[in-house]
């Protein structure tokens, strides 16, 4: 919420006017205006602009163009802002403010996110963002150095599951919290459930010994979790377990659909589509 203060028109004492009220869970929607990323104009033009990339959900269906490219940059702009990743300056006169997405061209150029002035009537946000362009936009000029991608880890060795600590799953409690995530064969039945869950959880421990990469990092609330693909007989995953290390083991918190995991590790790097 936003307001002036000012005297009391009758009576001692202050109070607001001009009062602007503005509730979103997602910071860059608090940042700047941004309709035109919403109605999804912008939304097409970064999609034409990056690398060529699969940015759909492969399980359930989205009333939002380009659903995984969307949450992508929401949240990657709720760790830029954290960051004070946003630099500022003027061009032509006017304020202007630029933004490194962490996407790049088909040419490996880097994709900074603009914004300009807000000079929309009644909306307290100081940017609207108006554009995406490349680092070698002349628009970009005005800033001596571009800024930074988004940083989600501080050690490396985070990003890789080390397969000789312990896991840990509680498989009833986890089944139970999460019963709809599994397949429908699954829900039938917990104990017979937990006896595959058991198997599923063997089968992804020796996948990720033979390739690391099968382990996949991901990002939410803040910290940096591993996702292990699930399976039910073969190699086609279903659903992938979040997986935190804490103190000398790891612990499997809870499972998420493939589009959800996908959401996640996206914000890191693009993932390995070996399962996810």
């Amino acid at each position: 919420m936003e307001f002036t203060v000012a005297d009391r028109e009758r009576g001692e004492g202050k109070e607001a006017k001009e009062v602007f009220a503005f509730q979103s869970r997602f910071a860059l929607e608090r940042f700047a205006n941004i309709d035109e990323f919403r109605r999804g104009k912008l939304l097409d033009d970064l999609k034409l602009m990056a690398d060529d990339e699969d940015w759909t959900y492969k399980q359930k269906s989205s009333n939002q163009k380009h659903p995984v490219l969307f949450n992508y940059v929401m949240y990657t702009f709720t760790q830029l802002i954290e960051q004070k990743k946003i630099l500022e300056g003027i061009s032509d006169g006017r304020p202007i403010a630029c933004a490194n997405t962490g996407l790049v061209s088909p040419h490996q150029e880097e994709i900074y996110a603009v914004f300009s002035e807000n000079r929309i009537q009644g909306d307290k946000r100081k940017w609207v963002l108006s554009e995406f362009m490349k680092s070698s936009a002349r628009k970009l000029g005005v800033f001596k150095s571009l800024p930074d991608i988004a940083n989600y880890f501080d050690d490396p060795n985070k990003l890789i599951y080390d397969s000789r600590i312990e896991l840990r799953v509680n498989k009833t409690h986890l089944l139970q919290d999460n019963i709809k995530r599994f397949p429908k064969s699954w829900q039938e039945d917990i104990s017979t459930a937990v006896t595959l869950l058991g198997g599923a959880l063997e089968a992804a421990e020796k996948r990720i010994r033979r390739n690391y990469k099968t382990a996949v990092p991901m990002f939410n609330i803040n910290k940096l979790q591993l996702l292990l693909p699930l399976c039910s007989g073969g190699n086609k995953a279903f659903g992938a377990l979040v997986v935190d290390r804490e103190a000398e083991v790891y612990i499997g918190s809870t499972v998420l659909d493939l589009d959800m995991a996908y959401n996640n590790a996206r914000l890191i790097a693009r993932p390995d589509r070996e399962w996810l």
